[in-house]
């Protein structure tokens, strides 16, 4: 009986081909790190082989729909199921009031700074961007932003061994 129901969706193909070639006896998402775990009757190295290469895959592909997917938090997503853009990262956040001509910056989470007319306030540092602002009043971003490439160094996959992504 497959256990390619107990994964997640994304890693579901993973699952049913390995268990073409090796009997899985479980699989499942392990919680706390968000990696694939795979209990296997393991006949010989090349079955160690293919279970290992298949927690390496999952470990670089989405929970949820199976593309190039990275961690985050505690779980392996895309860019498509992750919350907030995790492939950004906030280098300054700041904007500008056209009311007052102030131009604020947050520097730290939950730095709340409001200009001096009080039509214009950032908050979230380099954590999040957050505007509060007059809806009649006029204001320009002046953030800046940076983008990060998703993970492709070395990963530890469970079984004492570094696999290369």
């Amino acid at each position: 009986m497959s256990v390619a129901h107990r994964v997640p969706p994304g890693w579901r193909q993973i699952i049913e081909d390995l268990e073409q070639q090796v009997e899985i006896v479980d699989a499942y998402e392990d919680d706390w790190s968000g990696d694939l775990i795979i209990r296997a009757l393991l006949d010989d190295m090349r079955d160690q082989r293919l279970v290992a290469e298949a927690a390496a895959k999952a470990a670089i592909s989405c929970r949820e729909c199976g593309k190039p997917g990275r961690l985050r938090g505690n779980r392996i997503v895309c860019r498509d199921h992750s919350p907030g853009d995790p492939w950004q990262r906030i280098i300054r956040n700041s904007a500008r009031c056209l009311a007052c001509g102030d131009e604020i910056e947050s520097t730290h989470r939950h730095d709340f700074v409001r200009c001096r007319c009080g039509k214009l306030a950032v908050d979230g540092g380099h954590a999040y961007l957050k505007r509060l602002y007059d809806p009649a009043s006029r204001w320009q971003e002046t953030s800046i932003e940076e983008v990060v490439m998703p993970f492709s160094g070395f990963r530890h996959n469970g079984m004492g061994d570094d696999i290369n992504d």
